[in-house]
């Protein structure tokens, strides 16, 4: 399955040259939007595992931070490197 969405990514993307610019942006604003949510579940269940009085949540705060990051630093990466 995974071959076959490349093959199909890879046709309709890379043969077409100059209409790859008009993937870029949609699919970095996914990953921002994707990013947000991430970022809003992990706060609302830190929130609720901190009320419940568990006090070593140090680890999980920097995994969810973690993860916000590199969707939004891959996504500002692959604007740089097509040069939007």
């Amino acid at each position: 399955m995974l071959v076959i969405a490349l093959t199909f990514f890879y046709d309709h993307v890379f043969a077409q040259g100059s209409d790859l610019e008009n993937y870029i942006t949609p699919v970095t604003n996914i990953t921002l939007v994707i990013g947000a949510f991430v970022g809003v579940f992990g706060g609302i269940r830190l929130y609720f595992k901190w009320n419940e009085g568990d006090e070593n949540i140090t680890g999980e705060v920097w995994s969810w931070a973690g993860a916000c990051l590199f969707l939004v630093f891959s996504s500002l990466i692959v604007k740089a490197f097509s040069g939007l």
